[in-house]
Order: C-alpha cells, then sequence, then structure tokens
C-alpha cells in the first residue's frame, strides 16, 4: 500500500536530465494514488510531486502549481480533454498522405482537422 503520508523516494535525475551529475537526487511524494484502468487488478498509479534536494518543487513539476490553481478554484467543475494527434503515412511509407510526390501541400486550412478523405 502506497501512503500520501509517505516522505516519497528519490531517483537520479542527472538519468533525466532533471539535474546535472552534482547533487542529482530528485525526490518524489507520492500525492495520490489510483487503481490502474490499464492494467486493472491489484495495480495502481502514483501521482508524485517531484522536489529538489531542499523540498521544493522542482522546476519540471508541473503538479504543484496545477493543485494550486486547482484549490483557488475548488466550487467550478472544469473540464479536461485529451487531444489526439497523428499523420496517416500514403502507401510508399515516405510521405504523409495527400502530400504531392515533389514538394509541399498547400496551407494547414483543409487539411488541419478534418473527417472524410477530401478533408484530410
Amino acid at each position: 500500500v502506497v501512503s500520501t503520508q509517505s516522505t516519497g523516494w528519490n531517483f537520479d535525475g542527472s538519468s533525466t536530465l532533471q539535474s546535472l551529475g552534482d547533487y542529482s537526487d530528485i525526490y518524489i511524494k507520492p500525492e495520490a494514488c489510483f487503481k490502474d484502468p490499464f492494467r486493472r487488478g491489484d495495480n495502481i498509479l502514483v501521482m508524485c510531486e517531484t522536489l529538489d534536494d531542499e523540498g521544493n518543487p522542482h522546476p519540471t513539476n508541473r503538479r504543484r502549481r496545477c493543485a494550486e490553481n486547482m484549490e483557488k478554484v475548488k466550487e467550478e467543475y472544469p473540464w479536461f480533454g485529451i487531444e489526439q494527434e497523428y499523420t496517416m503515412i500514403d502507401y510508399t511509407g515516405r510521405l504523409p498522405y495527400g502530400w504531392p510526390a515533389n514538394g509541399y501541400p498547400g496551407p494547414q486550412g483543409p487539411n488541419y482537422c478534418g473527417v472524410g478523405a477530401d478533408k484530410v
């Protein structure tokens, strides 16, 4: 069982480009645990804060600022969505679908988002 009261764990931040070789410890502190919807069963996901060696939010820690802002508007009901982006490649495996073989397509306008073969 993981407790959000845990003092946390640490890892070598130089391995993730979050610190230099000296004083490379990055600390993670559990903030919330959720049942893992992907692996299911007894698996969990642990959401953590990333902290520097003095216990301050690490510059890559976006969670802390988000949590502070969400606390300010806790009476509201925010909506979150996931944006998916992908590129379809033509049968040659070299060019995005619909691109001319010897050049570039026109402006992205009609090619940016679309539903239907004539819109992508």
